[in-house]
């Protein structure tokens, strides 16, 4: 275990605490990413990142696209379903549909397999419509929640980069000063 620990320490923590970054791009950088990864956009949230790194380096803001790109995968396979689920039911609610037209399983494969192709496109695009505004306030809480913890985490690693560079520069000063 402690071979792994020294590994990932080696391969993963160390390049990203050379990294000098500042604490509002990671903010920036993590509330994009959270923002594509919580909407109801799946297949489009690369799309969604790349096009925020775009903005970002028009208006010369720096944005870390790698981290961004991975904090898109909060929506995973395992997650996919419960997320799209709540987001159905937010999004009946927000939207004001009645709840008494509930579809039940059997009552969903029966439509499904009695129903043309073109009645399912526009019953799946009536779910997406739903799922996405369902989405919409927790991509938006999970965008500023990414900004202010991404803020702290750049903070966090620029005090302790300068920590590190201030205790360098002690123990050269003492080396330098015992050799002398």
């Amino acid at each position: 275990m402690d071979f792994v620990r020294r590994r990932y320490f080696k391969r993963v923590l160390r390049p990203i605490n050379r990294l000098e970054l500042e604490p509002a791009a990671v903010g920036r950088t993590m509330a994009a990413g959270l923002l594509w990864g919580l909407s109801a956009t799946v297949g489009l949230q690369v799309i969604g990142v790349t096009l925020s790194w775009l903005v970002a380096r028009w208006m010369r803001r720096p944005f870390y696209y790698p981290v961004s790109l991975v904090l898109t995968a909060i929506t995973n396979p395992l997650t996919v379903a419960p997320m799209y689920s709540l987001y159905f039911v937010v999004g009946r609610t927000i939207l004001w549909m009645p709840t008494a037209e509930e579809v039940a399983v059997d009552g969903l494969v029966a439509r499904l397999t009695e129903a043309s192709a073109w009645q399912i496109i526009l019953d799946s695009g009536w779910f997406f419509a739903i799922c996405l505004v369902g989405s919409l306030p927790f991509a938006a809480a999970g965008a500023v929640a990414g900004y202010y913890f991404g803020r702290y985490v750049g903070y966090r690693l620029s005090r302790r980069r300068i920590a590190r560079r201030e205790r360098r520069a002690d123990v050269e000063a003492a080396g330098s000063a015992g050799s002398s």
